[in-house]
């Protein structure tokens, strides 16, 4: 008995050594994939390094409407695309507001929610096969929001989807 309990507390001993000499001092950047990290721990800093790509806006759309920042779009360790900024459209009538880089595209088509003006919700619909977006309007709101304000910020999918 004597002899288990002391290779018992050996082999633990020798893990926890093990586990507490692994950091992230030890791992060089890059070197593991996103998809091998647990949920959860991702912290802020790591979307605070997210390289955002500008938009470029098309049919009368601009950006940085009322303060905000321009459109701008991201991909995450966890293949999270995440997009950033807002736009109005003072001039035109088209919907078809910007196109996603061929790289970032979702493999089915994507309807995700975003917020109007005056506190209208709406939608953007995403072309998984040219990454043409549509701004939506709330069909409720009675007269077109989406012209107005529309932001992008906070909306989210994931690769591949």
């Amino acid at each position: 008995m004597a002899v288990a309990l002391t290779a018992l507390v050996v082999a633990l001993s020798g893990s926890a050594y093990a586990v507490a000499t692994i950091n992230g001092r030890n791992l060089q950047n890059r070197s593991v994939a996103g998809k091998k990290l647990m949920k959860n721990t991702v912290t802020g800093a790591e979307v605070r390094n997210l390289r955002f790509q500008a938009l470029t806006l098309k049919n009368g759309w601009i950006g940085g409407c009322f303060g905000t920042g321009s459109p701008a779009i991201a991909k995450s360790v966890e293949n999270v695309v995440r997009f950033r900024g807002a736009m109005c459209r003072p001039t035109g009538t088209s919907t078809n507001s910007f196109t996603i880089p061929a790289s970032l595209r979702p493999t089915r088509d994507q309807y995700l929610t975003v917020d109007l003006c005056n506190g209208h919700t709406g939608r953007i619909s995403i072309n998984s096969t040219d990454g043409e977006v549509f701004v939506q309007d709330d069909p409720t709101a009675g007269s077109p929001q989406a012209d107005c304000f529309t932001s992008l910020a906070g909306v989210t999918y994931t690769l591949p989807y």
